[in-house]
């Protein structure tokens, strides 16, 4: 080819390139509002991100460093106490946008990793735009308490970026170091990129980069650890996973995350086909081989995060696939290596370019249509938000003691002292079943310490009693709860408020986790009490 020809050829391939970064670009730009005002517009605080609104002070060195269910999560602490003092709980949309910018600065890294693993222009466009409107991956998206999650991998890969060079160490491997600490202060999920970003740094450039890309961020860790002793959920077995557990985990969490990538199951299957052929292809194909380390790396990364996850969290899901913050983390870690073996498929046999890109794209917009917000609809978060905002000015809420807990994660005092600030905006009208609801709702409170253990009684099917205000009862289970119960369930209490005549009123319910003493603050009441397992009788002490 003539030296006229090769410009030609390296102009073409600029412009093919440049396309296909734009169209990119401009879809993960127009996916940010796409979220948050239209799929994601229904959202409110739920759950977890309450522990981060009404129990942490940013000031408070205890605070920002106490682990949450086992994660060190200064970095989302950090992010909620400024949120909260700028915008109180007026709007959601502050907090959900710093999910949705980590989450697409996540799909714009792994397009990165994949163009720097050789992947051409069009087929990273693909395949990792289909992880931008990643519908199975929701609960990382949507969800603005999974800062954490995102961001300990956007850390993660940012630091993978920066180390995966040749060459001698320089800035970009302190920089590098630097979003590695900040990923660990993010999330457990930092633990799993910390070894991929090591192994990574061991093949391509030695013992030096890993030790110094790794040994500090394993001291950090450690001292954190050791300083915190941040321990784990509660486990009502006392044991870990065993192999069985843990292979049920592994390979349930592989099969739905192509499942998932696909869309369809057919489509999971052609994609798990086409990664087993075009690996060979593509590890044969690839030169320099170092190309391939980093993506190689992330596989590895997925491995780690599956058997670690199964061990520590065996009890809560017994299944990878159940819960959509764990098929969106896999799904991150193994694209890479899918547009790699993708590529090297259509590049051995192109008349399959247009059916493999078109089968991708398919799975793309039905995924992108697919954010199944079930049981989290609007009406949920409608009627929540409603509640919490009626609560806080409620007549009541100045009545009973201000630790009683309507929620696990907050007081009604710090609550009513919210909207005495102006952090609360005020509720619409208050329907006389709400307000009954409200009432059921704080006339017990749920105490943490020692319980009763004295005059104790086992029931089998639960107990109605007609309590005294101020009286306290201590509560545990005569049996551990089966391997595989729904653990939302177990160890859990259910109270049922009923009229003179024995009709069901109102009902909450109180997991032991968060306290084993029941404190009731109304006269007045009759309260049946049962264990949610019907497998654990309940047992309950006066003294």
């Amino acid at each position: 080819m003539s030296a006229a020809g090769d410009a030609t050829k390296l102009r073409r391939d600029r412009l093919r390139d440049e396309a296909a970064t734009i169209v990119f670009a401009v879809y993960a730009i127009a996916a940010v509002p796409l979220i948050i005002f239209g799929i994601g517009r229904h959202r409110w605080f739920f759950g977890d991100e309450w522990s981060f609104l009404a129990e942490r002070d940013g000031g408070n060195l205890g605070d920002l460093f106490r682990s949450h269910a086992e994660h060190w999560s200064t970095i989302p602490v950090l992010v909620y106490r400024a949120l909260f003092n700028l915008f109180g709980l007026h709007t959601y949309v502050p907090y959900q946008a710093a999910v949705v910018g980590a989450h697409i600065a996540t799909a714009i890294l792994l397009r990165v990793v994949m163009r720097r693993a050789g992947v051409r222009p069009w087929t990273a466009t693909v395949v990792a735009s289909g992880f931008v409107l990643f519908g199975p991956g929701q609960e990382n998206i949507l969800w603005a308490f999974q800062i954490g999650f995102v961001g300990a991998l956007m850390f993660g890969l940012v630091q993978l970026v920066l180390a995966d060079h040749d060459g001698p160490l320089g800035r970009r491997d302190v920089a590098g170091l630097v979003a590695g600490a900040l990923g660990l202060m993010c999330s457990g999920v930092s633990l799993p990129m910390a070894a991929v970003v090591g192994l990574a740094t061991l093949t391509r450039r030695g013992w030096n980069a890993a030790a110094f890309h790794v040994l500090p961020l394993v001291a950090l860790y450690g001292t954190w650890y050791l300083a915190t002793s941040p321990g784990g959920i509660p486990n009502p077995y006392g044991r870990i996973a065993n192999a069985h557990e843990i292979v049920r985990f592994v390979w349930s969490g592989i099969r739905g995350t192509f499942v998932a990538l696909g869309a369809f199951a057919p489509i999971g299957l052609l994609l798990a086909v086409v990664f087993v052929v075009g690996a060979r292809l593509g590890w044969i194909d690839a030169r320099p081989h170092r190309r391939l380390v980093a993506p190689a790396a992330l596989l590895v990364g997925a491995l780690i995060f599956l058997v670690g996850t199964s061990v520590t969290r065996w009890f809560v899901t017994p299944t990878a696939d159940s819960q959509s913050r764990y098929i969106y983390t896999i799904a991150a870690l193994v694209l890479p290596a899918l547009a790699i073996t993708v590529d090297a498929v259509i590049m051995r046999w192109r008349l399959l370019a247009p059916v493999i890109l078109g089968v991708l794209l398919v799975a793309t917009v039905k995924n992108a249509t697919d954010f199944n917000s079930a049981p989290f609809t609007s009406a949920y978060f409608r009627e929540q938000k409603q509640l919490v905002l009626s609560m806080s000015r409620a007549d009541i809420a100045t009545r009973v003691p201000g630790y009683v807990r309507p929620n696990p994660w907050y007081t009604i005092g710090w609550l009513h002292q919210a909207a005495v600030d102006g952090e609360v905006p005020r509720p619409g009208p208050v329907s006389p079943a709400l307000a009954r609801h409200i009432r059921y709702l704080l006339s017990v409170a749920q105490i943490d310490g020692r319980p009763p253990d004295q005059e104790c009684r086992t029931f089998s099917n639960g107990t109605t009693l007609q309590p005294r205000r101020g009286a306290r009862f201590g509560f545990g289970f005569a049996a551990k709860p089966k391997v595989g119960a729904n653990y939302f369930v177990q160890s859990t209490v259910v109270a049922t408020f009923l009229s003179s005549d024995g009709r069901p009123l109102d009902s909450t319910a109180f997991k032991s986790d968060f306290g084993r003493i029941l404190e009731i603050e109304l006269d007045g009441l009759t309260i049946r009490l049962r264990a949610a397992d019907s497998h654990q009788p309940l047992v309950l002490c006066t003294r």
